[in-house]
């Protein structure tokens, strides 16, 4: 090493650090080989959403890049903040009386009882659980600013256990409910995720309500698939959607969407307890019904029943 002049050091120095930095590359990739698709899921989304903004000087034409790291948590704000106006509570109004005082008949009042959790597919749909409701009394959902709007079954899916609401006028006022009666809710319209696109270890978010808007995070554990019946599988189709997410009471109905906002399913317990989410594909299989068929409203038949 003494023997090395000053030129001959510098070049070793350079070699040294060369070798090094490609040992570190090798150590790098290979740990994310095995890191869990969690992991690699993140790293990849920081690095695909890095933003290289170029600015031009006026005065040199060199060029400043600026490098902007958007975290994987940002996505799931924007996700959530812009479909938690579409969740919605459906319920039914009761009517009910309250006595009146000496001498006057009891007075007809209202309150809201809330079955489930709901979401707007767009200003004409709501899908939600399925429930049978008393034709008695009036079926509604009710928004997170607390406007009212009737809605009449269009189609129930049994096997699935959902069902699809037309959503009709706002109640504007009713005795014993209080009613937001200022500028009407306008519902977004959704976008469905392709369910090709899902994959197992994905970030998944529910919505639901209790009072307000909450929300859990988990991943996506697993895809039930129905076989067809060609010998070799080779045609699938995904009938459920599983998750690491516990599914309560205020869930239920709910959506599951991805990171982009995508809607990619609707989260229902079925018959004995076990909990799922429905693809959002099939959903939109349920809309197809509507619209190939005569609405119910005008023909005075009961909705569509999907027993598939």
């Amino acid at each position: 090493m003494n023997d090395l002049n000053n030129t001959q050091l510098i070049l070793l120095a350079l070699l040294v650090s060369f070798v090094t930095s490609i040992a570190t590359g090798i150590v790098t990739v290979t740990l994310l080989d095995q890191a869990p698709p969690v992991v690699t899921q993140t790293i990849n989304r920081v690095v695909e959403k890095t933003v290289e903004v170029v600015t031009m000087q006026e005065d040199t034409e060199s060029e400043v890049i600026q490098t902007v790291v958007i975290k994987e948590e940002d996505f799931i704000t924007k996700a959530a903040e812009n479909n938690s106006p579409n969740v919605v509570q459906v319920g039914i109004l009761k009517k009910k009386f309250r006595i009146g005082g000496f001498g006057k008949p009891p007075k007809e009042e209202f309150e809201l009882e809330l079955l489930s959790t709901g979401f707007a597919l767009n200003n004409q749909f709501v899908v939600s659980q399925n429930y049978l409701f008393d034709n008695e009394e009036e079926s509604v959902i009710k928004t997170i600013d607390d406007h009212v709007y009737k809605v009449d079954v269009a189609v129930r899916d049994t096997a699935n256990n959902i069902m699809l609401l037309k959503i009709g006028d706002e109640v504007e006022s009713v005795e014993g409910v209080v009613i937001n009666t200022e500028k009407p809710t306008s519902f977004i319209r959704t976008i469905f995720a392709k369910i090709d696109d899902v994959q197992i270890g994905q970030t998944a978010i529910v919505l639901g309500l209790r009072n307000d808007v909450v929300l859990s995070l988990g991943v996506i554990s697993q895809l039930e698939e129905k076989k067809g019946d060609d010998e070799d599988n080779s045609q699938k189709e995904i009938i459920a959607i599983h998750t690491t997410i516990d599914i309560n009471e205020q869930y239920v109905g709910g959506p599951l969407i991805n990171t982009n906002g995508e809607i990619v399913g609707i989260n229902i317990i079925i018959e004995d307890g076990r909990q799922r989410t429905i693809p959002i594909h099939i959903v939109n299989d349920m809309i197809k019904q509507i619209e190939s068929a005569q609405a119910p409203e005008e023909d005075g038949e009961s909705p569509l029943t999907l027993d598939n």
